[in-house]
């Protein structure tokens, strides 16, 4: 004849994969969870930030420098330098 023990045994059993497979689902869904409660008011308030961040700087345009030469000459010669600077570096020879 069983004895209560088992069927304890057993739901307990049950209950704890049904913990892992739930688990298992949260872990394989997050990325679209964490999407849908971006809109919460206290749990995606960095998302909202940069929501009307954006909003607010759409209209901002980037402008050019007249002087446009100057910063190619600024930026070929950081080129330069940085280039220079690598090549000055002490490097280790690989031993065979």
């Amino acid at each position: 004849m069983p004895t209560g023990g088992t069927i304890v045994f057993v739901s307990w059993l049950v209950f704890g994969l049904l913990i892992v497979a739930l688990a298992v689902l949260v872990a394989a869904e997050w990325p679209r969870l964490y999407e849908r409660l971006a809109g919460a008011p206290l749990f995606g308030r960095r998302s909202a930030r940069k929501l009307r961040r954006r909003r607010e700087r759409s209209h901002l345009a980037l402008v050019e420098d007249e002087d446009s030469d100057s910063l190619d000459e600024e930026r070929e010669a950081f080129t330069e330098s940085v280039v220079r600077d690598l090549e000055r570096l002490p490097t280790i020879e690989d031993r065979d």
